[in-house]
């Protein structure tokens, strides 16, 4: 972005992050509209779609898988 190259180490040493941690941001990025940008329509759009934080998307799936596994225990028994 903005002609600069860097390296990951080079990222990993300013963010002050880990590799993996970086490396599940930026898997989490790839799943949200903004990815589908090229770095001129990022620059000069707002996208006026929002994404749920990951921690959050997470608890949603977490929570879901709880609700199936209970129901499926449910239909078990009976």
């Amino acid at each position: 972005m903005h002609e600069f190259r860097r390296t990951i180490k080079q990222v990993i040493c300013v963010v002050k992050v880990c590799e993996a941690t970086l490396r599940k941001r930026l898997n989490e990025f790839e799943d949200t509209p903004t990815s589908e940008l090229t770095i001129e329509e990022f620059m000069r759009v707002d996208l006026e779609q929002e994404c749920d934080p990951p921690s959050y998307t997470a608890g949603l799936k977490k929570q879901k898988l709880k609700q199936v596994t209970h129901h499926m225990e449910l239909e078990f028994m009976f």
